[in-house]
This record gives structure tokens, sequence and C-alpha cells, in this order.
């Protein structure tokens, strides 16, 4: 950028500039629990008050009882309506979570600040709640058959905080084990909460099935690492 605005936290770091969508709070709901699907798969689909146009990220403060997270996004034509949370396999869970989008919608604050690129697109409003990112953590969780696979990472002391996985992951095993049926379940990244400065984080057994077939497989995508966000509550 060469002119225009430009803000830096404490560490130099650049908050906000005119190039930039930043991302502020969409929606949110509190005290969400799993619920009983098929078998031992707990599953819960979320639906948004108000469908997106923008691709949100999915903060969740998850349960310190089961683990938890996101499944998949649902949709209707280009807009985001919502998305599914799962819990690990035959437990229910209650989560918090927060919908977060580039926000390109003025807020209705009458003073504040706006920032606008050059197309020109609203990239910030003091109106909306921005998202703040309080921790960065890279870590891996290997898929293992038979075995939860967590790690346990610590950030900054907050009990109010939400996180946000990327890249997501999923990884189905069947193992032809009683023909003719064959028995399999599915693995997702999932958080639990340990105490105010630590969440675990892995791959988590969420279903488990069989079905009348002698087969064996496995296969999915299963990322070598993951990037955690720690997020602060935006509400």
């Amino acid at each position: 950028m060469a002119y225009g605005l430009k803000i830096l936290n404490d560490s130099l770091k650049l908050q906000i500039d005119s190039l930039y969508q930043n991302y502020a709070l969409w929606e949110h709901g509190e005290g969400v629990a799993t619920v009983l699907g098929s078998g031992t798969y707990y599953s819960k689909t979320i639906t948004f008050t108000n469908p997106s146009a923008e691709p949100p990220l999915i903060a969740i403060k998850p349960s310190s009882a089961r683990y938890c997270g996101l499944s998949n996004y649902t949709r209707s034509g280009s807009n985001y309506t919502g998305f599914v949370i799962h819990s690990e396999t035959g437990q229910s869970a209650t989560i918090d979570w927060m919908a977060l989008v580039p926000r390109k919608d003025k807020s209705s604050e009458a003073y504040g600040l706006r920032v606008y690129n050059a197309v020109p697109e609203l990239v910030f409003d003091s109106g909306h709640a921005p998202m703040i990112i309080r921790d960065v953590d890279v870590v891996s969780a290997p898929w293992a058959y038979t075995a939860y696979v967590v790690v346990n990472v610590a950030h900054p002391s907050d009990a109010n905080a939400y996180f946000i996985m990327s890249p997501h992951g999923w990884w189905q095993y069947i193992v032809n084990s009683y023909p003719p049926v064959s028995q399999g379940g599915n693995w997702w990244p999932m958080f639990k909460y340990i105490d105010a400065a630590t969440v675990s984080f892995g791959a988590v057994l969420g279903a488990v099935f069989s079905i009348p077939a002698p087969i064996s497989f496995s296969d999915g995508y299963w990322p070598s690492a993951w990037t955690i966000l720690t997020v602060k509550k935006a509400f």
C-alpha cells in the first residue's frame, strides 16, 4: 500500500489497512448440544438466522467433558446457511460457537471508523465486533486405528477462548473382520476444553458402523499439521 491507513498492534503486526478484508462476528450461539443421529453418531446442524454470502470461519468453545468439532458447512445456492458439529462416538457434547465472516456491510453505528479498499469495498467497520486472534499454534495429530491421538495446546489464559482449526480433515477405516459384515469408523479432528490455558486437539473417533459387505477400506484426507487459532470471545 503506497498510501492510506495502517494500524499495528503492540508487536508491530499489521492489524488493519486498506487492502485486507477483516473478519468480524456474524452470529453466535451458546449451550448448543449435539444430538443422536443414527447408530452412535452424534451431530447437530446449526442454521444461521441470516445466511452469509461470505464463507464463514467457525470458532467453538468446546465441551470440557467430550471432544467435539466442526464437520461441514451447509449451503443453499451460493449462500452459507450454517454448519454441522459432531462429538465423539456415542457421547453428547455442549458447545458455544461464533461465525466470523469478512463483513462488507455497514454497521448501524453513527460514529467510528470505516476503511475501504480501492474497489471500493468496506474492509473494516469499527461498529462490527472484530475477530481477535490471541494465539497461533501449529500441531500434528496423526490418525491411528483404535486410539485417540491428541495433543494439549497451551494458549494465553482465557476461560472464554474459542478455537478454529485449519485445515479440516476426515478419515474412514473399514475392516473385513466379520464376513459377510464389515465394521468401520470415522475419525475427525476435534477439541476438548482442559482449562483456561489449555485445549486438547486431535484425531478422535466420531462414529462406528457396520456394513453388509466383506471389504476393507482406509481413506480420507488427514493433514500432516494443523494451524490452531485461539480467538477472543467477540460478544
